[in-house]
């Protein structure tokens, strides 16, 4: 399928880093100057790359599992874009992976925590492997264990998985170069990149400890 180009809009943007002393960075303005300088066709795969917002406004965890599912599900079956369907996917496995790792290690069902298809929870709840198998086949996947083995805190392992998407982003757009995937590309990691400057150390840790609390007080574990 033929995709436009955007040389002067690509060659333009500024480079990130996620840095959280970057200044005056402003996501939505950002947006607004590539929607215009995007064509309609384009705009779709945008809104799909930010619809998880409406996601994350799920309060009670039960709910927010049951939308997260129907979200993956619509992408990937609705979704014309193959960054889009790909950074969707790798989302999906990353945060099963990330839940796995959490329920093994309070002793909680792995099967009540994960989103997917039967065929993909069952992977998870019958494999015994430290790893569940996955190290050496998925791509980033020794970053990825690498770093759930590390004894650091969940707000500095949420940091640093976030810095695994901004790779993948990367990863995914190896060989496209001024096509609408390397503009979304760019706009994945710009909404990490705000995501983090937005949220300050203290509010993430309450957040995080509220979630780990949450989790446990379900089984009525004590940690």
């Amino acid at each position: 399928m033929f995709k436009r180009e955007y040389h002067y809009l690509i060659a333009a943007l500024p480079d990130l880093t996620l840095d959280q002393d970057v200044k005056n960075f402003d996501l939505k303005a950002l947006l607004e100057e590539i929607y215009e300088h995007t064509a309609k066709e384009d705009h779709r795969c945008i809104r799909e790359l930010f619809s998880t917002q409406y996601v994350e406004k799920s309060s009670d965890i039960q709910q927010s599992r049951e939308n997260w599912q129907h979200f993956y599900e619509e992408i990937e079956r609705t979704s014309k874009n193959k960054f889009i369907r790909s950074w969707f996917r790798f989302d999906q496995l990353l945060r099963n992976i990330q839940s796995a790792w959490m329920c093994r290690k309070l002793d909680l069902s792995v099967q009540e925590q994960l989103v997917g298809c039967a065929e993909d929870i069952a992977f998870f709840v019958k494999n015994n492997l430290p790893d569940f198998g996955l190290r050496r086949e998925i791509t980033l996947g020794e970053q990825i264990f690498n770093l759930l083995d590390e004894q650091i805190g969940m707000l500095e392992r949420e940091f640093r998985f976030d810095q695994i998407r901004w790779q993948m982003a990367d990863e995914l757009t190896t060989f496209n170069y001024f096509d609408i995937d390397k503009v979304l590309a760019y706009l994945a990691k710009a909404e990490i990149l705000d995501r983090w400057l937005k949220l300050d150390k203290e509010h993430g840790a309450v957040l995080f400890d509220g979630f780990v609390k949450t989790l446990v007080e379900q089984k009525n574990i004590n940690i």
